[in-house]
């Protein structure tokens, strides 16, 4: 091309004298029609003669960004090639980072309020449990068998559920040189021993590991409790197994054979253990599945007459463990879908489930460190053998044939929601590789035209590398500074940033298509100038993106803040990359058209070669004979629609133009002395003006993707596309639709639609549900889906607890027990068969001692016993209670033989001075009742072991900091189920809360679903943040408030809209959905700002500058929607319901209502009460008056 050399270094600068003003203006009917949009500098010239009236802060303000855009884009366009290697390897080693990336799966650290009661609670507990933030217990987890069916309280069930449960407890793995068992993993309750003595170490593997089920009603149930192998005593014995062991006969062999030795008193002692727990009989007395079975034993309940057992009438009252005191299963708890009659009798069950309790990571580290963890044992291979024992019982589980029988058998285990949790926070790279593809292929084939120097294919194809490597590198930086990824960032953020990127990145290179190839700005000013016009539109949406995800941080969800900071950053980035780096990629493409370069494969000249392109009066005829001929996108052959400067038909008028991407509208403006007069004036070329633009005249011969062939046969179908119109979307909107959509009926039929489906929208957002279902989070026709499904239906029950704190609990007992009745009266809480509350430890601690008590006094009335002493047939019991009843609590008296006193007052109540030694003697001596109790009193009471000892001195625990009360919670289904249990409990225990008395609620129900109490609040502020945040940024750069209260209205509309399809698409409200409510404000930015800025940036009538910011602006926005839809679309492909429910779904529904309230209703209500234009020409009109030219010589 042949370019005039200038010395200027800024558009419009200092030392560009009035010619070259003229010159543009001549060439440039953009800058008459929409001055601050291309020049803020020369319009705020046009305010300052008094030909325009207008903003004058807003251009000023413009007009400093353009000089500054201006120069950056020069600069980079003369250093192209280094911008683009230093820009692609920085951001290439922000990617590098990424490998410090961390997946946050804690509930808690995810979803609990920052800074809220909640997290104080999960931190007190934490600390005083010693268990990590957000567990509900460091002792044990729960790991479930269950068995559904059309009836499964029948034999073939129950036995079906037998066989299951016997090869759950023959499971084992192979790690660290170690083999594990079930026994080696179960959680199991210590007993007081003596490291010495043989019997300790007999009873402390004949004590079981804690198994809760529906089999615990029969002998069989014995079959899962070991101990494998069974113990061996002598050869008149029998060895030893649940299976045929009677307990108390067995210690009663024990105490009758060893009476008169050294052990006779420790015999004695686990005699009371035993009976105090309810460890009798065992399972010998109990009903056998299968009388026949060899090894029913003769006492069995069924064991002569041989009868088959009425498993519904047996499951009636529930079963007990092996400890039937302290080991109470209710009916709730162990079947599931039970239907009964009138008179209580079971009809059918729908489903059984046994409970494996395997120990905590904690408890798991602590017992193997001395046992079998070796030198190397750590936290980590204490969980990693949990995690590797559990999924191999869930793989044990489904591998049983189930014959006959119709039912089916699942398993739940922890380590199944941890694998759940993970797999549904990673990131799919097939589906984000194959969206990323189709973005690729969209922005290629859109951008690509059919002649070599006019396309812009490889830009297309760059820019949307270019801005997937900007989220992987902000992704990456956000990895380096410790922000944790979580699902939302991984599902929602490489889609929803890399659809906001590429929004910037069309828009840039299609101005730039039109820029590149304008003859009258030199070679090496055209980046700078695109930059200078299309740098404010993409500064101003970037910069209200940035400043909503940052408002959105007020949030105080640790997830939410995860998201707001990891979006800021990602904007910030996709900024730098469309700003910085892609403008550099504009460049080298500009050089390859001028050197008449192929597009996609740039090493291989177009056959092409460039020609002028006469737009003239004079040829204006002749042209429009060759348009369809010759396929020349030369729209000048005839004015526009609607065109106020009619062409005229003269050799005067000659100028010639270029091809550009998009063509101009209409022809040039001429030179007047007075835009107003009528009539046609004739004008002189300009001698020195350049009239050649680099442009092919004949297409490459590239196959496939740059031309029709001239050449073809008449007739032929290259012939007949030939003849097409070559139309751009802008094109066809501004000449067709802005014209029909801006008819009066056609305004008034959008407003009502709209109308309607605002209305619609409202009332969806009242009928959305909260929560999640886990069903919907895992593939459905898995396994682990079904026993999702199968557990929320039969079995939706969750341990509760409630933790009292620092107070004297020795004065509070009255308080403590009321709050265990009105916690337990709550809906939802689970009672025992007999409809009596699940019993707390200080129910328990009196229980004992008031058996002491009861044994005391009939001691006393017989005479073994008197207030100084005991006698020698005192049982263990009473001499027990006579110390107890010595105990003053007083450090420098601890005991006073003078003392009068109950160990249970007439009030139920136990005395307040001797209350912690007496917490000390009974954790000692009923370990069994303190298990059962889930206590976990803090600090650990001093346990204090009975002997018969002239020792009457009790130590005294140290005041309690920390306790907890079980509950369990059964029928919770819904949400609302939780939610209303959630308050119920929270409003006990606030009503109870004082000074002297601090109660909460812990649990897995409380800690994941609290996040449902606050959180339509929360995402109702941060919406209201948000889009107050992006008014008052576009209010401040834009100085006008008008615009900005109407952008601000559509993203409102827009987020409404989107919350009322949830309601009615069912999706529910959760954490996810809300972040993706949030980062909809981002999206409909790009949607409004960019149809908004170029309205006020338009000269003339609301209805002219609609039909200009459609024209501008439909391209991109179009070509942005679309890239970013089908990006999206690929997770349609999911194997997960959940992602193409909550993801595809909703961001495919944003994406179109951004559309259609951007493309549609904006321009609609722009027309009817948009703001005024920056610049209005003095005297009204669609353009600034056209500057005198000076006189010719």
């Amino acid at each position: 091309s042949s370019n005039r050399p200038r010395t200027r270094t800024t558009s419009n600068g200092a030392n560009a004298d009035a010619s070259e003003i003229r010159e543009r203006i001549r060439n440039d009917l953009e800058l008459l029609t929409r001055p601050s949009w291309c020049d803020a500098k020369f319009a705020l010239s046009r305010l300052d003669q008094g030909k325009a009236t207008g903003n004058r802060y807003a251009l000023k303000l413009r007009s400093f960004l353009h000089r500054v855009l201006f120069k950056f884009g020069c600069w980079i366009q003369r250093n192209a090639a280094y911008v683009l290697i230093i820009g692609i390897l920085a951001l290439a080693g922000c990617c590098i980072c990424l490998k410090f990336a961390h997946m946050e799966t804690n509930i808690s650290k995810l979803w609990v309020e920052t800074g809220g009661k909640l997290e104080e609670e999960l931190k007190y507990t934490a600390d005083k449990t010693t268990a990590a933030p957000g567990s509900t217990t460091s002792d044990y987890t729960l790991q479930m068998l269950m068995q559904a069916g059309h009836d499964t309280a029948d034999i073939d069930s129950m036995t079906l559920h037998l066989k299951a449960a016997v090869e759950a407890t023959k499971v084992t793995v192979v790690m660290y040189n170690q083999t594990w068992s079930f026994d080696d993993v179960c959680y199991k309750q210590s007993i007081p021993s003596d490291e010495d003595s043989s019997i300790s170490f007999i009873l402390s593997r004949v004590f079981p590991c804690f198994i809760i089920g529906p089999l615990d009603c029969f002998w069989d149930g014995s079959k899962l409790l070991g101990p494998n192998p069974p113990i061996y005593l002598n050869p008149t014995m029998s060895d030893l197994t649940w299976k045929s062991m009677n307990p108390i006969q067995l210690i009663n062999i024990f105490r009758e054979s060893l009476r008169d030795t050294s052990i006779a008193s420790e015999l004695n002692e686990y005699y009371e253990l035993m009976s105090q727990a309810g460890i009798t009989t065992g399972y010998t007395e109990k009903w056998c599945l299968d009388p026949m079975d060899p090894d029913c034993p003769t006492t069995a309940a069924n064991y002569n007459s041989r009868e088959i057992p009425d498993v519904k009438t047996i499951l009636k009252a529930g079963c007990s463990g092996f400890a039937s005191k302290v080991m109470q299963w209710p009916l709730d708890l162990i079947v599931g879908g039970v239907q009964k009659n009138t008179s209580g009798y079971i009809e059918r069950a729908r489903g059984l489930q046994t409970l494996f309790q395997l120990m905590g990571g904690t408890n798991m580290y602590n017992f193997h460190k001395t046992v079998k963890g070796g030198p190397n044992w750590s936290m980590s291979r204490a969980n990693a053998v949990l995690l590797a024992w559990q999924r191999k019982f869930a793989d044990t589980i489904y591998s049983i044939q189930t014959g006959e029988s119709r039912d089916e058998l699942h398993a739940f285990t922890e380590a199944a929601a941890t694998d759940i949790l993970n797999e549904f926070s990673n990131v799919s790279t097939i589906r984000v590789v194959g969206g990323y593809l189709l973005m690729i292929g969209y922005a290629c084939l859109s951008l690509m035209r059919s002649k070599a120097s006019r396309s812009q294919g490889l830009v297309g194809i760059l820019g949307v590398l270019l801005v997937a490597l900007s989220v992987a590198g902000g992704l990456g930086i956000c990895s380096a500074i410790g922000i944790s990824f979580n699902a939302a960032s991984t599902q929602v953020l490489p889609f929803l940033m890399l659809g906001l990127g590429v929004d910037d990145m069309f828009l840039m290179a299609h101005h730039f298509g039109e820029i590149a190839v304008l003859s009258y700005i030199p070679f090496d000013e055209r980046t700078g100038e695109c930059l200078k016009r299309v740098g404010v539109s993409v500064s101003l949406t970037s910069v209200a993106i940035l400043s909503g995800f940052l408002f959105s941080l007020i949030i105080p969800m640790p997830a939410l803040r995860a998201f707001g900071l990891q979006a800021s950053v990602v904007t910030v980035f996709n900024l730098f990359s469309v700003l910085v780096i892609f403008p550099s990629i504009l460049s080298l493409d500009l050089e390859r058209r001028r050197q008449n370069k192929l597009d996609i494969f740039f090493c291989f000249d177009s056959r092409g070669v460039n020609d002028v392109v006469d737009i003239s009066a004079q040829s204006n005829a002749t042209t429009f004979q060759q348009c369809s001929a010759h396929h020349t996108p030369v729209y000048n052959c005839s004015p526009l629609p609607g065109s106020t400067h009619p062409v005229e038909e003269t050799a005067e008028a000659t100028i010639t133009m270029h091809h550009t991407v998009q063509h101009p509208r209409t022809p040039p403006p001429r030179y007047t002395s007075n835009i107003d007069d009528a009539g046609p004036k004739k004008v002189g070329p300009s001698p020195n003006r350049p009239r050649v633009a680099f442009v092919n005249t004949t297409e490459s011969s590239a196959p496939g993707f740059l031309c029709f062939k001239r050449g073809a046969r008449s007739g032929s179908m290259y012939a007949c596309l030939a003849t097409l119109p070559s139309l751009t979307i802008s094109q066809l909107a501004e000449r067709y639709y802005a014209p029909f959509l801006l008819k009066n009926p056609v305004r008034i039929v959008v407003l009502f639609l709209f109308g309607g489906i605002l209305g619609l929208s409202i009332y969806g957002t009242t009928i959305v549900k909260d929560g999640l279902d886990l069903g919907d989070v895992l593939p459905r026709g898995t396994r682990e889906h079904d026993a999702i499904v199968v557990q929320t239906t039969y079995f939706s029950f969750f341990n509760m607890y409630i933790v009292t704190k620092e107070f004297d609990y020795a004065s509070q007992q009255q308080n403590l027990y009321d709050l265990h009745s009105r916690v337990g009266n709550i809906s939802y809480v689970m009672r025992q068969t007999d409809n009596t509350l699940t019993k707390f430890w200080l129910q328990y601690m009196r229980d004992w001692l008031a058996d002491l008590q009861q044994n005391f006094d009939e001691a006393w009335t017989r005479g073994h016993v008197n207030a100084s002493t005991w006698m020698p047939q005192a049982s263990d019991k009473t001499v027990l209670a006579y110390k107890l009843l010595l105990q003053t609590g007083r450090a420098e008296k601890p005991t006073d033989p003078g003392r009068i006193v109950r160990l249970v007052l007439d009030d139920g109540l136990i005395p307040e001075d001797a209350f912690y030694n007496y917490l000390s003697a009974w954790v000692g001596n009923d370990p069994l009742s303190y298990a059962a109790a889930q206590a976990s009193i803090k600090p650990n009471p001093a346990p204090w072991k009975q002997k018969r000892d002239a020792n009457l001195i009790i130590p005294r625990s140290q005041s309690i900091e920390y306790a907890q009360m079980p509950f369990y919670l059964n029928g919770l289904q819904e949400n609302a189920d939780f939610v209303s249990v959630i308050k119920s409990v929270r409003s006990v225990c606030e009503t109870m809360t004082t000074s002297d008395f601090k109660s909460y609620p812990s649990g897995y129900p409380f800690t994941f679903w609290q996040q449902y109490i606050d959180l339509r609040y929360w995402l109702f502020v941060s919406l209201g943040c948000v889009i107050g945040a992006v008014f008052v940024v576009l209010s401040i750069v834009l100085f006008n408030p008008w615009a900005a209260a109407i952008m601000a209205l559509f993203l409102a509309m827009i987020a409404t809209e989107l919350l009322g399809f949830m309601g009615a698409a069912g999706v529910k409200l959760s954490a996810v959905p809300a972040v993706i409510l949030v980062a909809s404000i981002g999206l409909g930015v790009e949607f409004t700002v960019h149809i908004t800025f170029a309205f006020i940036t338009s000269c003339g009538s609301r209805r002219e500058r609609v039909v200009q910011s459609i024209g501008h602006m439909t391209g991109p926005v179009v070509d942005g929607a679309v890239s970013t839809l089908l990006g999206v679309v690929m997770l349609a492909g999911s194997e997960f319901d959940f992602i193409i429910k909550y993801f595809f779904q909703v961001l495919g529904i944003l994406i179109l209502l951004g559309v259609l309230n951007g493309l549609v209703l904006l321009p609609v209500v722009l027309s009817l009460i948009g703001p005024p234009p920056e610049v209005t020409p003095t005297g009204g009109g669609g353009r600034l008056k056209t500057p005198t030219p000076p006189p010719r010589p």
